[in-house]
């Protein structure tokens, strides 16, 4: 079985999937879940109360996703082609970032940028609605107070 990379996070169901197709792929998760040591998928995030002795980590909706995408013969949207998200990391976008936001992240994350060898946002035709905010330390808390500055002047603004 080849199970998709799948993002946590932002997801989109066309509303003509059919009932009895959306019920399949909730019973399909609810599987993953239930069987998710037998089927072999890994516990590596580590909960706040984790203890080593007693506790494998915690269980990630990704690979159930993943898992009930691909019982179903289901494609998973490249965001950089189908952008409703971009990542802000270390201040690398905020400096440009106006709303509405067209710029899409840099190659490392984002399979367009490396198809096309760029190493630079690319602007694209439709706004990007989510902005995933991370990295490390002073960075990461300087991007969150641009962010919200900006969400501030551009709700003052309408």
């Amino acid at each position: 079985m080849n199970i998709p990379c799948v993002h946590g996070g932002v997801f989109y169901l066309n509303k003509n999937f059919g009932k009895e197709d959306l019920e399949t792929f909730f019973l399909h998760i609810l599987y993953a879940f239930l069987n998710y040591d037998k089927l072999g998928f890994v516990r590596q995030f580590e909960s706040r109360e984790f203890d080593r002795k007693t506790d494998k980590g915690s269980m990630t909706d990704e690979i159930m996703f993943g898992y009930a995408m691909s019982k179903m013969s289901l494609t998973l949207l490249d965001f950089s082609l189908y952008s409703v998200i971009t990542f802000e990391i270390d201040n690398y976008l905020i400096n440009e970032m106006a709303f509405p936001n067209h710029r899409q992240t840099h190659k490392e994350y984002c399979l367009l940028c490396t198809k096309l060898g760029k190493d630079k946002p690319i602007v694209m035709p439709d706004p990007i609605p989510f902005v995933h905010i991370y990295g490390y330390g002073h960075q990461k808390e300087d991007s969150s107070k641009k962010m919200k500055s900006l969400i501030k002047e551009h709700r003052g603004a309408s």
